[in-house]
């Protein structure tokens, strides 16, 4: 199976290293493009919950009780993954990656729809500055909402055939997402100042490529209560294996 990747990861990535410019040689007064460098690994991920047919079947029970008016149960959740990421962590990268982003086309319209009674995904990584819509593909109304610091809004209740809200984020953080109807609901938008992200497969493989050599930090966000972090030194035309899991 691949490896899902960040807007920027992968298929932008060379566009990204490309305009990212550092100084070779220290007091030259020179600036050269630089190799770009790689990291993958591996993140440790939380087990995943038994989805048995009955469960699949008490899903699908509830959803059409939800659709008919009543509250209902979200269907099947999406496996646990991870998102990954790597952010400057002196001047000199800052900058590189600053430039990156200021060369790099417009971020891409990100989803997360309204399907099954549940936010899919339930967990996306966008950089600053994307818009973000949020289609209803239920045959009941929602309300998508957030109160978070990096950014408050409130869609208000709209149905499978109307026009879908959209938000744009421009600062960094994390924004909770929920549905004032359906309290279960909620999504995590991990809004990030770095294009250089990727979010792991269901077995937890991560692949980042493209990146500006430089000092970074490589960030694991599982969820709110597994955040790990490591320092990386990004080295041109080269792949760093880097794993996470929980300190023992």
């Amino acid at each position: 199976m691949g490896h899902p990747v960040g807007i920027h990861s992968r298929t932008a990535g060379r566009a990204l290293w490309y305009a990212a410019l550092l100084l070779a040689l220290a007091g030259s007064g020179k600036l050269v493009a630089a190799d770009p460098a790689a990291v993958s690994g591996h993140v440790a991920l939380p087990p995943d919950t038994p989805n048995t047919d009955m469960a699949r079947m008490m899903a699908e029970m509830d959803y059409q009780q939800g659709a008919s008016g009543g509250t209902g149960m979200p269907a099947a959740a999406d496996p646990p993954v991870a998102v990954v990421y790597a952010e400057p962590r002196d001047d000199a990268t800052r900058a590189a990656v600053a430039a990156a982003i200021a060369a790099a086309p417009k971020p891409a319209l990100g989803t997360v729809a309204q399907k099954g009674l549940r936010f899919v995904p339930s967990l996306l990584p966008i950089l600053v500055g994307t818009t973000v819509v949020f289609p209803n593909e239920d045959d009941v109304y929602h309300n998508v909402f957030s109160y978070s610091p990096a950014k408050t809004f409130d869609l208000g209740r709209y149905g499978k055939n109307e026009t879908p809200g959209k938000v744009t984020f421009d600062k960094a953080g994390i924004v909770k997402v929920f549905c004032e109807i359906h309290e279960h609901m909620r999504c995590t938008i991990l809004v990030l100042d770095t294009p250089y992200f990727a979010t792991t497969d269901p077995a937890g493989h991560y692949q980042l490529t493209g990146v500006a050599p430089g000092a970074y930090t490589l960030t694991a966000w599982v969820n709110d209560h597994a955040v790990w972090s490591q320092t990386w030194d990004a080295r041109g035309a080269q792949t760093t294996p880097a794993d996470f899991a929980a300190p023992k």
